[in-house]
Order: structure tokens, then C-alpha cells, then sequence
């Protein structure tokens, strides 16, 4: 009998032992599951083609800005005669130049030309103060033909309106 009783207690034990290792399992199980639910993801952001460019480097002095704030495309064909020393056969040249007052001491530095529509470029810059009471303005080098027939935005590294115009 005593054999009996000692026996049934560890019995007893073992069943309520693995019993609560069960429940602790399980309550891990339901807190993970709940980790998972509360995970936020992400989209990706969206990404556009850029149009590869240089940045020039004038050893005399850049060209003076224009009379107003705008964009230009000069090429073979069209550009000032103060630029004729570009090699034209294989560049172009972009003058991105802003319009307002507001702007006017500062410098300006494109950062990506990125094709959002088949027909629109948008021309990413970055504007720092500058001691310079010209408008902010710079000339950049590209392929001949990149941007052909496109038309442009400008706007600040971070989302900003540049007014052009």
C-alpha cells in the first residue's frame, strides 16, 4: 500500500508538473504571436530614373546668372557665346536659376535630376547661405539629348517649391 500511495503521489507530480510547463509554453506562444501582430511594415519609398550630370567647375569664374530666374537648356545649336569652350558635341549645359529675392544670397547645388513623368524632370537642389548677392543659380554638364524636349520642377532637398519663374 505504501508502495501504492508513493507511487500515485509521484504520478500525481509528474501529470501537474508538465501540466503548468504546458501553460508556460503556451503563454509564451500567445506573447510572441502578439510581438508579431504589433509589427508595423513599411513600404518602399518611391524611386525614380535620374539623369546623370556633372557639376562644373570654372576656373575663370562662372558666367554671370541671367536678368531672371527660370531654366535653360543650351546646346551645339543654342547657348551664349561666353560658352562656346564647351565641348557641345557630346554636352549639354542646364542652368537651373531661382526667381526670388528670397534667394538672393544664397548658393545653390543641384542634387539629382529625377524623371517623374515621361516629359517632367524634377531638379533636386540644395540652397545654403552664401555672402553672394547674385541669385542662386548653377550651371551643371549632361549628355547631349538627356533631357531633350522635358520639361522641369525644382524643388529643395526636402520637398520644398524653388520658384523658377
Amino acid at each position: 500500500m505504501k508502495r501504492f500511495a508513493l507511487l500515485l503521489t509521484l504520478s500525481v507530480l509528474l501529470v501537474f508538473s508538465s501540466g503548468c510547463g504546458l501553460l508556460v509554453a503556451d503563454k509564451g506562444e500567445k506573447e510572441k504571436k502578439t510581438k508579431e501582430e504589433e509589427i508595423d511594415a513599411v513600404e518602399p519609398s518611391e524611386t525614380f530614373e535620374e539623369v546623370e550630370f556633372k557639376h562644373i567647375n570654372w576656373f575663370m569664374g562662372a558666367p554671370d546668372p541671367e536678368e531672371h530666374g527660370g531654366i535653360w537648356l543650351y546646346n551645339k545649336e543654342k547657348h551664349p557665346g561666353e560658352l562656346d569652350n564647351n565641348s557641345w558635341e557630346s554636352n549639354d549645359m542646364l542652368l537651373v536659376q531661382a526667381s526670388s529675392p528670397k534667394y538672393d544670397k544664397y548658393s545653390l547645388k543641384v542634387k539629382k535630376l529625377q524623371v517623374i513623368k515621361s516629359d517632367v524632370v524634377k531638379i533636386v537642389v540644395k540652397l545654403e547661405e552664401d555672402n553672394n548677392d547674385k541669385p542662386a543659380h548653377e550651371y551643371i554638364s549632361l549628355k547631349r539629348g538627356d533631357l531633350d524636349g522635358k520639361k522641369f520642377v525644382v524643388e529643395t532637398t526636402d520637398g520644398k517649391p524653388v520658384e523658377t519663374k
